[in-house]
């Protein structure tokens, strides 16, 4: 559509014979009456709608008759009137009903109809007010449609109040700011109140919308139906707070306007302040209860010394990083070109390990040491963690590795499903062990703190902590300012170790992998390898005096596991799951398979799984030589891998292939 080129207003006058009903009303911006129906006049069983509309320079008065006799369109050059006809007698009414009533859509009030015969309503063009005009008899003026006053934008208890010095209206700042979020969001066709930024001001939009909804629903229509006819002084950004004016919620005077968006800043500033604030601390809150520290902080006072310890290698760490970064910029010409310090971490896992050429070590060393495992084929896999920081303690902590098919961290986890229980799925089935495997091994000897070079027995593992004369005293550790306080801090960290491994459970576990006890002499450097964790329990058949699981008892599981071809499916899907570089099972190759060739639930093709995992390593020997049909190697299987099916799948033997 084109837009309407003339600043002009339109001034409404109306009047009754023998009534009250008379006066005039202004729509000053074009948004206001552009297209906008104003008076609906009844005759017979029809309805004529009169609406004023531009386009270009051309403003029209047009008429829409529901049954089409009276449809016209007519120029407006100054002004134009209609009149209501009751009576039939004159010759101009021969041929048509006589009118019944004019109905005039005020914005003050939602409608008002007149009965009289002569009543009179007047279209006239007038030049756009000037700002004084307008302020005389704000309640008449409409600047972007012609809706009523609502009693939703009247203030509340508890609402910034503000009263204009021309007349006596109130204003409240929040429901100013609600009706803002609330047009924008309907006009721009969006979600509602969609464009409030704080939960605080969304909550009011949304209530202020349900107020309007309940009040006068067709109020956001004409709104909209003012959006599309809007005039080339209307933007869309003014569209919304022209609307809250001719709605009542926000003021027209310019000085308490101002006054008033001021102060709905403010309180929109404070409300984005206050959110941020709690979701800062419900992120601190997270990162504690994920580190797993937070409860022994709080009940035991002794363990803060380990945290504080952990917090200054972290300080440490960044003022290294700090000070090799100015370095840095020192050789170069342009400071800008010089990257950002990296981001101070202690390290979480064996990858954040590395190998130091210079110093034949693996760094940080207050972190890592060197544990050779077989298939480490560069030595910065050798470097892996002295003390892992985390054990679960809860059964939330828990969770299913989808990569080995199994529980993670099997030493405190196992697979404990109980479809009575609402374990629907691998992630809720891992619980906490009664027992840990190695809650018998940690007898580990007393730390003599008194020496610079000593070894702590952790979990049945050896972890040397060495000290070298010669090396740095602004060490990876970043403890140590100067060459004066390193003996000092290093006698710290022996008493912080030394606390670390007493019987007071902290959270600080051992490395997973257990090691063995290695003898330790005057030559002790720290080196140690450890052994490969003992395969018997791979902590995904539950406990051994657990109840059945009952994985496998759905009907579609039953159902596949009856076909005649399901013990040479399992064969193949055997042999394709075996690899012979590593010697073992792929667990999620083997799930893969059991899913999709045999079409199991996942939660059942882990029982299988398991019991492939089971056979080759409680028999392989017996099925490499002998073959799965020899009796032994059935029997072997017989007693270490078919009752971890039976209590995992639920089902009596004679329903398992």
């Amino acid at each position: 559509m084109r837009w309407c080129l003339q600043e002009q207003a339109i001034r409404i006058e109306y009047s009754e014979p023998g009534s009250l009903n008379q006066g005039e009303f202004d729509l000053v911006k074009i948004s206001s009456w552009n297209g906008n129906r104003i008076v609906t006049k009844s005759y017979g069983g029809c309805k004529v709608d009169y609406s004023v509309t531009c386009i270009g320079t051309s403003v029209s008065l047009v008429l829409e008759d529901s049954c089409g006799t009276r449809s016209d369109t007519r120029p407006i050059s100054k002004y134009r009137t209609t009149e209501l006809h009751t009576s039939s007698f004159t010759f101009s009414h021969l041929l048509r009903d006589p009118d019944k009533e004019i109905e005039l859509h005020l914005p003050i009030k939602k409608r008002l109809v007149m009965h009289g015969d002569g009543s009179t309503v007047t279209f006239r063009r007038i030049e756009p007010l000037p700002l004084e005009e307008q302020l005389k008899n704000p309640t008449q003026l409409r600047f972007f449609a012609s809706v009523p006053r609502l009693a939703s934008c009247l203030p509340e208890p508890g609402d910034h109040i503000f009263r204009p010095q021309r007349n006596t209206t109130s204003f409240s700042a929040e429901k100013c700011s609600a009706c803002y979020n609330f047009l924008e969001s309907s006009l721009k066709d969006m979600t509602q109140c969609s464009t409030a930024e704080t939960t605080a001001s969304r909550i009011r939009c949304k209530q202020f919308a349900a107020r309007v909804k309940q009040e006068d629903e067709g109020v956001q229509s004409t709104l909209k139906k003012s959006m599309e006819h809007r005039g080339n002084d209307v933007t869309m950004e003014l569209a919304w707070q022209l609307g809250c004016q001719d709605l009542g919620c926000c003021p027209l005077d310019p000085d308490t306007a101002e006054l008033l968006a001021a102060q709905a800043k403010s309180i929109h500033a404070r409300e984005k302040y206050g959110e941020a604030a709690r979701a800062r601390r419900h992120e601190e809150v997270g990162k504690l209860k994920q580190e797993g520290l937070a409860e022994h902080v709080l009940n035991d006072p002794d363990t803060r010394q380990h945290l504080e310890t952990l917090m200054r290698m972290q300080a440490g760490h960044a003022r290294k990083q700090l000070k090799k970064e100015k370095s840095r910029k020192q050789l170069k010409k342009d400071p800008d070109e010089a990257s950002a310090p990296a981001h101070a971490q202690v390290p979480l896992t064996d990858e954040d390990c590395s190998w130091n050429f210079r110093k034949a070590r693996c760094e940080p060393k207050y972190a890592c040491a060197y544990k050779y495992r077989f298939g480490d084929l560069k030595i910065k896999q050798s470097c892996r963690l002295t003390v892992k920081k985390f054990r679960p303690t809860r059964n939330e902590d828990c969770l299913w590795d989808y990569a080995e098919v199994r529980c993670k961290n099997p030493l405190y986890c196992s697979r404990q499903c109980k479809l009575s229980s609402g374990d629907l799925n691998l992630d809720m089935c891992c619980k906490l062990r009664k027992k840990a495997l190695d809650e018998t091994a940690n007898d580990g000897a007393p730390i003599d703190s008194s020496t610079t070079t000593f070894t702590t027995s952790i979990f049945g593992g050896n972890a040397a902590i060495t000290r070298e004369e010669d090396e740095d005293v602004d060490d990876e550790i970043g403890l140590m300012a100067d060459v004066e306080n390193e003996d000092e801090y290093d006698s710290f960290l022996n008493d912080v170790v030394n606390s670390i491994y007493e019987d007071k459970d902290i959270g600080l576990e051992a490395d997973p992998e257990w090691t063995t006890k290695a003898d330790q002499n005057g030559d002790d450097i720290g080196l140690e390898a450890d052994t490969i964790e003992d395969d018997s329990d791979d902590g995904n058949a539950g406990e051994k005096d657990g109840e059945a699981e009952g994985l496998c008892t759905g009907q579609s599981d039953r159902d596949a596991l009856k076909g005649s071809k399901v013990p040479e499916l399992l064969e193949k899907i055997g042999r394709q799951s075996w690899s012979t570089f590593k010697f073992k099972i792929v667990r999620e190759t083997s799930l893969k398979l059991h899913k999709e060739k045999l079409g199991l639930s996942e939660l059942c093709a882990t029982c299988f799984v398991d019991v492939s995992d089971c056979s080759t390593k409680q028999c392989f020997s017996l099925l490499a030589t002998k073959g799965k049909e020899h009796p032994e190697s059935q029997a072997c299987i017989e007693e270490h891998c078919t009752p971890a099916l039976l209590q995992c799948a639920g089902l009596p033997k004679e329903e398992l292939p």
